[in-house]
């Protein structure tokens, strides 16, 4: 957006200085916030004369952040191997279940190191929690969240659209058992407009990088969190804009990216986009297709991105489970509010045989050469951890995936 192209050297030289809770606590901007929304897009949002009033207080919130340090501090040798866990936690909706899983759950709540893409604070769909910070003081660990959206309306757990009665925001974030230092993000374009949609948001996802103290070395740890609505050529077109950003931001350190790369070999931008990416799939066998390449879109329908990466030296199939979805959906719920239009009816038509749950390979680990999965006896195999649940219901959308890996010289 053009308001956010303008500011973010601006916001970044300001980062410092902004702290996302801080805001979450001022309920007269709330309620300012809802105003916003009865615009139709960020353009007219950045003309209204509401918007002028506290574009000051909007640009904290978007470009701000939040960091707590609440592990225990404790001198440890250096260990074989080090585990991640990467979350799509849908928003934290599940709180209960989420932290009952990261307190006692084998695997899961072993992690050193936790990538969480797209969590809230402050909305109606997760009881106006701060996610973070709760599983943050509730398992001791430290943590750092960038915000990605200010949300102008809020959407309940039926998903039905209510007023903010505090400021809301969704960000990304990592939680880790040793020291995070060197925080910093950065903003990804968005290609479709957050402000006409709903819920209405303003703002842009932003990749959150930490340097994570690991007492046999440093590793930057990259939460990303792409776009729902994308087509193939723009999941592309954000992961080259990142490995170029990372090449720039980091240096001389091993870094593992962790996140929700929508990948999901879907062309999601519009519905028709969206109908003729189905239309394809059900010509050629949809059955075949669900078996053969949902859980492969490395292989044929996001192959490009996969290329790119891979002739960037960003290494990823020895780091995930092959072949193993860990987002389960089904494939109506790929694009949501379809409405009634003629491509919403072509597509309900057309998946009206499918209406069982896929499963999609989202979720990626990708590093660069020095991280390596580990090899020790005592290590995991990178893995799909799946059949989490919470009282009779799943704990999340997204499986967790797990990563045990060492540090490795590179060639």
């Amino acid at each position: 957006m053009k308001l956010l192209d303008k500011l973010d050297r601006w916001a970044h030289q300001k980062h410092e200085s902004h702290k996302s809770e801080e805001a979450v606590l001022n309920h007269k901007l709330a309620a300012e916030l809802h105003r916003l929304s009865v615009f139709k897009s960020t353009k007219e949002i950045e003309n209204s004369n509401a918007f002028q009033a506290m574009k000051d207080e909007i640009l904290k919130i978007i470009y701000g952040y939040e960091f707590g340090r609440y592990a225990e501090t404790k001198k440890e040798k250096p260990r074989d191997f080090r585990r991640a866990v990467l979350w799509y936690l849908e928003h934290g909706k599940n709180f209960e279940g989420i932290l009952e899983t990261m307190r006692n759950r084998a695997l899961v709540s072993q992690a050193d190191l936790y990538f969480l893409p797209a969590v809230d604070i402050g909305l109606e769909r997760t009881d106006n929690l701060n996610v973070v910070r709760s599983l943050a003081l509730e398992l001791s660990y430290n943590y750092y969240f960038a915000t990605s959206f200010v949300h102008l309306n809020d959407i309940d757990k039926d998903g039905q659209i209510s007023p903010n009665n505090r400021v809301a925001i969704e960000g990304n974030a990592i939680l880790s058992k040793y020291p995070l230092r060197n925080l910093r993000s950065f903003a990804l374009p968005n290609f479709r407009d957050p402000a006409s949609e709903n819920p209405k948001r303003i703002g842009c996802e932003k990749v959150v990088l930490a340097d994570v103290a690991f007492p046999e070395g440093d590793v930057t740890a990259v939460c990303v969190n792409l776009p729902d609505f994308s087509s193939q050529r723009q999941r592309f077109l954000h992961m080259r804009q990142i490995s170029r950003k990372l090449r720039e931001m980091v240096r001389n350190k091993p870094v593992l990216i962790g996140g929700d790369l929508k990948t999901s070999t879907y062309n999601c931008r519009n519905d028709w986009m969206f109908f003729f990416s189905v239309a394809n799939k059900v010509f050629r066998g949809y059955d075949y297709i669900v078996n053969e390449h949902h859980c492969r879109p490395d292989q044929h329908f996001d192959r490009r991105l996969f290329h790119y990466l891979e002739r960037k030296d960003w290494h990823f199939k020895d780091l995930n489970e092959e072949s193993r979805g860990s987002f389960h959906a089904k494939p109506i719920d790929l694009i949501r509010d379809l409405g009634d239009g003629f491509a919403a009816k072509l597509i309900k038509k057309l998946l009206k045989d499918h209406e069982e749950k896929i499963s999609l390979k989202n979720d990626w680990f990708m590093g660069s050469p020095q991280i390596v999965a580990s090899s020790s006896p005592q290590a995991e195999r990178p893995k799909v951890i799946s059949h989490l649940f919470y009282e009779g219901r799943p704990v999340s959308s997204h499986d967790p995936i797990l990563l045990d890996f060492e540090l490795k010289s590179p060639r």
